[in-house]
């Protein structure tokens, strides 16, 4: 995994509490990015099996996968 400043960014807002699920926007408001870099920046993350989400309607919310290697 190549670790950019926007992934370290959002892998941070993760840290404080491991079992949070976040939804993208809120992500995109507090860190006062892109919505659309933070939506891509979540896809790569959760296709590198870092994070995982569920989904409640249209909102995804993401979480730390517990068993990423």
């Amino acid at each position: 995994m190549l670790l950019n400043r926007n992934k370290l960014k959002i892998l941070i807002e993760f840290s404080s509490d491991y079992n949070r699920k976040i939804y993208g926007r809120n992500i995109s408001k507090k860190l006062r990015m892109n919505q659309k870099t933070v939506s891509n920046t979540l896809n790569r993350l959760e296709t590198e099996h870092i994070l995982k989400f569920t989904q409640e309607g249209k909102n995804k919310y993401y979480y730390l996968n517990e068993f990423y290697p």
